[in-house]
């Protein structure tokens, strides 16, 4: 990539998707992530409202799958018990789609409204303080998907260039550092294994469910 980034991917509910968007993203290496609230349409669909949507996701996730690309999934526990976010796990296994495994609810987006909580920084998992970064359909930039309440820039109206040597994305950076990653690596109730200087990190992600290093990818 141009601008140094190894990896890219693709946040979405993946209810539509057409051949062309497969095609590239195929030829260019583009990887895809999305979430799945239940492996039954009807309990997913309560939590979308939308109707079909889980059907919509599924099918796409197959597509993905089919065509080698890939693609993650979060299960994310909005009122579901462990047997039942275990299952859609599995389900999601059985499709091929691999790196899947259950999230609890953080205070972002809708999040706010389920947990009756504003966003905080120490909701962030903190590895996105370092070379990450996130476009939203609408142009603004965060360091991650979940921190759209930090914004960092506009590609409407800045290069990414001038984002990435911008001094808000450093100053941000640096904030989610100290208050977030420093504070999850060093409480061994959060990480009961010190994260290496690489930022790898060998914690099990579901005794650690702070940590997201490369290693938990």
């Amino acid at each position: 990539m141009e601008l140094g980034f190894e990896f890219v991917e693709v946040f979405s509910n993946l209810t539509m998707l057409d051949e062309d968007t497969i095609t590239f993203s195929s030829e260019n290496g583009v990887h895809f992530a999305t979430s799945v609230y239940a492996d039954e349409p009807a309990v997913h669909d309560a939590v979308t409202t939308v109707r079909g949507s889980h059907g919509r996701t599924v099918e796409n996730l197959r597509r993905l799958v089919q065509r080698g690309i890939s693609t993650r999934a979060a299960v994310i526990d909005v009122n579901q018990d462990r047997q039942a976010a275990d299952r859609t796990v599995k389900f999601l296994t059985d499709l091929g789609v691999s790196g899947s495994r259950s999230s609890e609810v953080r205070e972002f987006g809708r999040g706010k409204e389920l947990l009756r909580q504003e966003s905080s920084m120490s909701g962030l998992c903190g590895y996105c303080w370092s070379g990450k970064l996130a476009v939203a359909p609408d142009g603004k930039v965060f360091t991650c998907v979940m921190a759209r309440d930090w914004p960092v820039g506009d590609i409407l109206s800045q290069s990414l260039g001038q984002i990435l040597q911008g001094a808000e994305l450093a100053r941000i950076r640096r904030e989610i550092h100290e208050k977030v990653w420093l504070s999850a690596t060093t409480d061994p109730a959060r990480c009961p294994q010190s994260c290496g200087p690489d930022l790898s990190c060998p914690c099990d992600p579901l005794l650690c469910p702070k940590c997201c290093g490369p290693t938990h990818r």
